[in-house]
């Protein structure tokens, strides 16, 4: 690919020659052939010492070989690697899909071999089903949606529009709902509602979403779940929310938009978070948190009221070791 034909597509300005590259590589690895990207000013010296034909950067003059020049190099890093990105471009519905007749399939659909879709399914344009995929009844799959190997749809699910699901996914499991019958054993309760999955969500690998009791469980658009993430029934995730790997939403748990949940976060259920808040690693949240707070620790807490005390008990051990100090020395 031609400089000259991504710096068109990111928005950029080529300097130097418009030279061929193969792929696009970090800093460390990059050849001659190789494009390269500088993200922050902190690896600048990396950057000079690359042996990258040409970079994506916001400063001149960095390396010998060509640059296309941009404001801010983060902002295009995804737009930048997608370039390479060689995406697969069969289509057709394998000989050995099991397919029901009463399934609409819409245009320029992959459905891989050993696929499984129930009667009433919708498959949008575009859709990517690979082996070992199961839909079931009256599910409904968005265009350009990718499902890869050994997904898990339960029936009457609803997911939208160019979703990315990774493999071994279970969405529409019955959410963990027993109610204590008068012999003190456990009753299941049937968990009636569904899920409905909004545009642009990527889901982790080995990540389930169960389904809703009475409630339906929402995941908005833009959510990003990775790995090894639960969401219970009922629970809403507001538009652009991340949350990172092993995070764990108990039921009826409505989380904001545009929060970020770092590794091992855990909720209490019926609780609420506002918009943009912040959960550091493995904080457990057990009730409300408004609207822009970073949060830390078990129970969650404001992360600038730990860090106070944190601060405090520092300086009263130090203040402590150092009177020991003095009281030995005048013995």
């Amino acid at each position: 690919m031609k400089l000259s034909e991504i710096a068109k597509a990111i928005n950029g300005h080529l300097i130097g020659e418009d030279m061929e590259v193969v792929t696009i590589r970090s800093l460390e690895v990059a050849q001659r052939q190789d494009l390269t990207i500088l993200l922050d000013k902190k690896h600048l010296e990396k950057a000079k010492n690359s042996k990258a034909g040409a970079i994506v950067a916001a400063e001149e003059g960095i390396i010998a070989g060509a640059m296309i020049k941009v404001d801010n190099p983060r902002a295009v890093f995804a737009k930048t690697v997608e370039l390479f990105d060689k995406k697969d471009t069969r289509a057709g519905v394998s000989k050995f899909a099991d397919i029901d007749n009463a399934t609409t399939i819409g245009e320029n659909v992959f459905i891989d071999s050993f696929v499984k879709v129930d009667a009433g399914v919708v498959i949008g344009d575009g859709v990517r089903l690979y082996s070992g995929v199961s839909v079931g009844k009256d599910s409904v799959i968005g265009k350009g949606t990718v499902l890869f190997s050994n997904v898990s749809i339960y029936h009457n699910i609803e997911i939208g529009e160019n979703c990315i699901f990774h493999s071994g996914v279970v969405v529409g499991a019955d959410g963990f709902g027993f109610e204590r019958n008068k012999d003190n054993e456990w009753d299941k309760v049937p968990q009636l509602g569904k899920v409905i999955i909004g545009n642009n969500v990527e889901i982790g690998a080995n990540t389930c979403v169960d389904r809703g009791c009475l409630l339906d469980t929402v995941i908005c658009d833009g959510v990003k779940l990775d790995n090894l993430v639960q969401i219970g029934h009922n629970s809403y995730i507001g538009k652009h929310s991340l949350l990172s790997a092993v995070c764990a939403i108990a039921g009826s748990t409505t989380i904001g938009e545009y929060n970020m949940f770092a590794g091992d976060v855990g909720t209490v259920g019926h609780l609420k978070t506002g918009s943009n808040v912040i959960a550091m690693a493995r904080t457990g949240i057990t009730k409300d948190v408004p609207d822009g707070e970073m949060i830390r620790g078990f129970p969650a807490r404001p992360h600038k009221e730990v860090v106070r005390e944190e601060m405090t008990l520092r300086r009263m051990v130090k203040k402590k070791i150092s009177e020991r100090g003095k009281d030995k020395k005048g013995e």
